[in-house]
């Protein structure tokens, strides 16, 4: 008889979402170069910050199993790399997994979930990183990035993209992996944003033995920067050039909505929430050049423009 965490890498593909977790959002995935972990000296075991494994669950007396380990040997930058290796637990098999979600386990069944995630609020283009591994018999790794977005008209999450990278390749060097997102709706921003990884992304036959060592994940690129839907208006900025502050003039009041400053080469820089027809934004922290925006609603996209700073 097959015992083994089956439902949990169901999750992770359809993702039941609930709160995200605390986290100032920024350009990089928080610890994806693994370089920061956190010790639990009473269970034995460590988790890289800003990540979630499922040791907490293995690691407690009489199982003492640990499936993701902090890896010194040969990380593919600086000190240190993620390790995740399916093992047996009691009398199941646990894959190794990562998640920048939450993670809830039933050992007494092999069932869990993976649900929440950080916030974010950019579209980008690629899910890169590195990777090693080694696959125990007909097994595969996954490594997976969702984005998801409350729509409020439905009452619930949805997701808006998919980058999947899988493979049953045999690797012992450090290989480089670079996945497109798909996005399945790209005029709305996502909310919010998980990664997994998994060292068998069998959820029927897990196979003791396969490793997967992953390092320097990353984000890349920004999708459709130019694109807007067909209900945005290109909208008046005043004063343009501006020196400290600049207003932008609406057509239609906006509840709730983002502000979303980009410079010439496309990095966010300044991110706000607003409501209102006239929208003022303090720009004594831009330095002197071109830059453009998005304001959105609802995370759909409802005005744009562009103004220049001369200083």
């Amino acid at each position: 008889m097959k015992n083994q965490l089956t439902i949990i890498c169901l999750f992770v593909l359809t993702c039941c979402i609930s709160a995200p977790k605390a986290f100032n959002q920024n350009d990089s995935i928080p610890n994806g170069n693994f370089e920061v972990w956190i010790d639990n000296p009473f269970q034995n075991y460590s988790e890289p910050e800003h990540w979630n494994t499922p040791n907490p669950f293995t690691s407690v007396p009489f199982v003492n199993v640990v499936t993701v380990e902090k890896d010194s040997v040969d990380p593919h930058s600086g000190t240190y790399a993620a390790k995740l290796s399916t093992k047996f637990v009691l009398n199941g098999r646990v894959p190794g997994i990562m998640t920048l979600g939450n993670i809830e386990i039933d050992i007494n069944t092999f069932t869990g979930e993976i649900t929440g995630g950080i916030p974010y609020k950019q579209q980008p283009a690629y899910l890169t990183g590195y990777f090693k591994y080694s696959p125990e018999g007909p097994d595969s790794c996954l490594i997976v990035a969702n984005l998801y977005r409350y729509i409020p008209v439905k009452g619930k999450k949805e997701s808006i993209a998919l980058a999947t990278f899988k493979t049953n390749k045999d690797t012992s060097d450090w290989a480089y992996f670079s996945v497109p997102f798909e996005y399945f709706n790209d005029t709305i921003l996502p909310d919010t944003l998980n990664i997994t990884a998994i060292s068998s992304s069998s959820t029927e036959d897990p196979q003791v033995g396969s490793v997967l060592y992953v390092d320097d994940i990353k984000l890349e690129g920004i999708l459709g920067i130019y694109q807007h839907g067909p209900s945005a208006r290109n909208v008046p900025v005043f004063p343009n050039p501006a020196v400290d502050q600049v207003t932008i003039r609406l057509e239609t009041f906006v509840s709730y909505g983002d502000l979303l400053i980009f410079d010439s080469r496309g990095k966010q820089v300044l991110f706000q929430n607003v409501n209102g027809k006239m929208i003022r934004v303090n720009t004594s922290i831009l330095s002197a050049g071109f830059y453009y925006f998005y304001i959105l609603e609802n995370g759909i996209r409802k005005a744009y423009g562009s103004f220049i700073i001369n200083r």
